[in-house]
């Protein structure tokens, strides 16, 4: 039994991209970290409610879970408000961090979260998620949602999900999949989603210490380029991206603000290319992009890229456990050049502590997904 931090929420909450026309899923903590309660109190499903508002009733939030494809059983009927759970919450957190949802109207890309009405103050440390508020909280009593427990976390089995939500902008079925892998078998684990559902596209735990970051799974192939003079990605959905910041670090680790580029606005994939300023394209280090929504919130995309002038361009990602889940072999560096390991696909390393390494993918057309808690 163990306590959850804030820095797991954190990450759940924030984790995937918000710019889906319509509500969706974003993660569910499968593996629970009870408190003093149990684990199926502590159990939470996070949502966002993309492009359009949404009035919270059982008619309008409809979730289900199951073992078995589609997910049938319902655990969203009916739902409840719980002033006192959210006013206790709030003076644990020391913020007005939570704001009741259920019978109310709420807006846009907004982050909500569906829990048992007896979730436990203590099995969580709310205080650092008081830069994310609102947060919209949803309280279930539907009988299905057992106390004992009720989302599968053994690891290698695939299970289910779906989602029925009517907003604003009309009412969308997305079904969900997840099917842990086994370095994810910990408590605090946790399966995201993007706005298409599917297959879940991340997992994490870190036994309920990972560290907040955005993992920020709308932007894809932040890469350099082969003459180290610009910095290129494709956004997805980032209508609501108000503009994305170019950092650099000569360590990996004191990122500094170099550049930013205005968001395009639209709905569909856009493509982004960042000129670097002279004086870097001679410098050995790392470069992060973050972005920030219209809400002024920040987030940050979990993968940097490496610049050398001496070495070719890697992967770089913080983590303590390493899983290949590519179609080629990858080798792990540190940040001093020495060789950790080769790993193969479809297996794992657990590194000593928690550092930040570099991924090279044994053959550079491929780039290998690492689906590892990020510090």
């Amino acid at each position: 039994m163990k306590t959850l931090s804030v820095l797991v929420l954190l990450a759940l909450l924030i984790t995937i991209r918000t710019f889906g026309q319509n509500a969706f899923i974003t993660s569910v903590l499968i593996n629970s970290c009870n408190g003093t309660c149990l684990e199926g109190d502590n159990e939470i499903i996070f949502g966002n409610t993309g492009a359009g508002s949404l009035l919270v009733n059982s008619a309008n939030l409809q979730i289900n879970y199951s073992s078995t494809s589609p997910a049938l059983t319902s655990y969203t009927d009916p739902l409840t408000t719980n002033p006192a759970t959210t006013a206790a919450l709030n003076t644990a957190a020391g913020c007005p961090l939570f704001v009741e949802a259920v019978g109310t109207t709420i807006p846009a890309n907004a982050t909500f979260i569906v829990v048992r009405s007896t979730i436990c103050t203590s099995a969580l440390n709310w205080t650092g998620l008081c830069g994310s508020a609102p947060i919209y909280i949803i309280y279930s009593t539907d009988p299905s949602w057992s106390a004992t427990g009720n989302f599968g976390n053994g690891t290698g089995v695939n299970r289910f999900f779906r989602s029925t939500i009517t907003s604003s902008v009309g009412t969308s079925t997305i079904d969900y999949t997840y099917n842990l892998p086994s370095a994810f078998a910990n408590d605090g684990a946790f399966a995201n989603w993007t706005n298409a559902g599917g297959n879940s596209v991340f997992y994490g735990d870190n036994d309920c210490a990972i560290t907040p970051t955005s993992l920020d799974i709308g932007i894809l192939d932040f890469q350099l380029s082969s003459d180290r003079k610009s910095l290129a990605w494709l956004a997805e959905d980032n209508l609501l991206i108000d503009y994305f910041e170019i950092q650099f670090a000569k360590d990996g680790k004191s990122f500094e603000k170099i550049g930013s580029i205005y968001s395009e606005n639209a709905i569909d994939e856009n493509n982004y290319l960042f000129t670097l300023p002279i004086e870097y394209t001679t410098l050995n280090g790392y470069y992060q992009l973050s972005y920030l929504d219209k809400n002024g919130r920040k987030y940050s995309h979990p993968q940097l890229v490496y610049q050398s002038q001496e070495q070719p361009l890697y992967f770089v990602q913080k983590s303590d456990v390493i899983v290949n889940t590519g179609r080629f072999d990858i080798a792990i560096f540190s940040l001093l050049g020495v060789k950790i390991a080769t790993l193969e696909p479809d297996s794992e390393i657990k590194l000593p502590g928690n550092q930040i390494v570099i991924i090279q993918t044994i053959d550079d057309t491929q780039k290998v997904f690492i689906p590892s808690g990020i510090y």
